[in-house]
């Protein structure tokens, strides 16, 4: 049978860490003791041909190499638990640097663009294969940074894995895909560097997309977002903020305008951002790349932050993936399946249009000049992009290396919550939601509750009373039934349960 991963000598210990996203299995190996983060697969119910395909997808991936790239260790397999090891990275994810304000109150810009344009490296890397190689989730979670703040792109190839995943995607993350992925279209570059644009978005104005609208109007955003809605406050308004100079500005204008483009067809390649990144990197003094790396070193060691560790026996790695192995499996099983080519990467039985326009109801969206980048929205009105294309100093390509997509219908629909009857769903799926919830899931979604005054500082505060996470979560979901459908429905969509 096929299986080239490699075998890996680790620890007696197992850790659970409190990351800024989410809680991460960290696992120790090798003779020096280094550390691995441990992505699990739900293998439960699969039969030994199953398990070779997974592996097979995996050394696929092992193999695909580059400095600008998460490596991926190897396989951790015992019993029924399978799960994926990829280097543990010393200073966390994007997602950390962009939203842990009190760690990092400012960001350099050139680390910024420092951290961009090793993401493009990735990218170009991953596109550049023979067939390409799409990312298909890029968001600042999966953007790791060493202890330098160089980046490397994680969890490629992993959607087509995400049905063995304990992770969905949920609304939060949703804002990060393309319009054409929202339909449903299957998936290409061009989508990879649609959400590059949002990630670099997020990374200057320090909250995702569309903050708060994915949580209240999640249809009417998406529905947007197809029509050509993109992030309020603009770039160029986002920038004047910072100490960059005008020439730099404008060049990451025109960069995410061009890469949120409505038109696939016109959003550059990874290697025309990364070539486009370099030469905006260039008008930095050494002085300036040096002061801001440092300054974020600092800032760590200062604050000496450590993410909260729990050490456990490495049995407790397969008793924790069996909790959440068994509703994973059940709740993808019922999903439609996309077949997966012989790279292990999911090929829809759809094909997206070339051009993808907005629906001719819609009269606010400018179609007539497909040309030109969809750069906000004012009103509900989309206003084309009146970026100085050829006076520039950084000229970025507006061609696109992209293959041609052929015309073709959705191959499915975006999932969405049902709004009928959420308490009564709420009180079936109770138990569950009490063994998955994690700390920052449930912070999360009493910012939601209390941002949208479902509910009240007293109960915020009779919530956050309860000593532990598990009678946090009771009391937290005993609040949520007690109001009725309005708390019970914002709690399902934020889950995307």
């Amino acid at each position: 049978m096929f299986n080239n991963n490699p075998v890996v000598r680790f620890g007696r210990k197992c850790q659970l860490v409190q990351t800024s996203s989410d809680i991460a299995l960290r696992l120790s190996y090798g003779p020096n003791g280094s550390y691995a983060f441990f992505k699990h697969l739900t293998s439960a119910g699969l039969d030994e041909r199953q398990r070779q395909e997974i592996l097979e997808h995996v050394e696929c991936m092992r193999q695909i190499k580059s400095e600008r790239l998460a490596p991926i260790i190897g396989t951790y397999q015992n019993g029924n638990t399978l799960g994926i090891l990829l280097d543990w990275m010393s200073n966390g994810s994007l997602h950390a640097l962009i939203y842990q304000r009190d760690l990092y109150p400012v960001l350099p810009p050139f680390v910024c663009v420092q951290i961009l344009a090793d993401v493009a490296e990735g990218l170009c890397h991953l596109h550049s294969l023979s067939p390409q190689f799409v990312h298909q989730a890029l968001k600042p979670s999966n953007i790791l940074l060493d202890g330098k703040y160089r980046a490397k792109v994680s969890d490629f190839g992993m959607e087509s894995l995400r049905y063995l995943t304990s992770n969905e995607i949920n609304q939060q993350c949703r804002v990060y895909l393309s319009p054409e992925r929202l339909q449903g279209y299957e998936p290409s570059t061009a989508d990879d560097v649609y959400s590059f644009g949002m990630t670099c978005y997020g990374m200057f104005r320090r909250q995702p997309p569309f903050h708060g609208e994915e949580k209240e109007y999640p249809l009417k955003l998406e529905t947007g977002i197809t029509r050509g809605l993109r992030p309020q406050p603009g770039m160029d308004i986002l920038l004047k903020a910072t100490n960059m100079s005008c020439a730099q500005r404008a060049g990451l204008v025109e960069l995410v305008n061009c890469c949120w483009h409505q038109n696939p067809k016109m959003r550059p390649s990874t290697a025309d951002c990364l070539g486009f990144l370099r030469k905006i990197q260039q008008t930095f003094s050494v002085e300036e790349m040096e002061q801001s790396v440092n300054s974020l070193q600092k800032e760590m060691a200062e604050k000496a932050f450590q993410s909260p560790v729990q050490e456990y026996d490495i049995s407790f790695l397969d008793f924790y993936c069996s909790m959440v192995s068994g509703k994973t499996v059940q709740r993808n099983r019922t999903q439609s399946t996309p077949e997966k080519s012989h790279r292990g990467v999911i090929q829809f039985k759809s094909q997206r249009s070339a051009s993808l326009p907005c629906p001719n109801s819609v009269q606010s969206v400018q179609t007539s000049s497909p040309s030109l980048p969809v750069a906000s929205h004012m009103n509900g009105t989309s206003l084309p992009c009146e970026n100085a294309r050829h006076h520039n100093k950084f000229n970025l390509t507006r061609g696109c290396s992209h293959h041609e997509p052929r015309s073709g219908g959705p191959s499915r629909p975006p999932n969405h919550v049902q709004n009928r009857n959420s308490t009564k769903t709420l009180i079936e799926i109770r138990e569950s939601l009490v063994q998955d919830m994690t700390e920052g899931k449930l912070n999360r979604l009493l910012d939601i509750l209390r941002s949208s005054q479902i509910f009240s500082r007293d109960e915020y505060e009779v919530i956050n009373s309860k000593i532990t996470l598990t009678n946090k979560v009771r009391q937290f979901l005993d609040i949520c039934c007690e109001k009725g459908e309005e708390a019970s429905r914002t709690v399902l969509q934020s889950l995307s349960v």
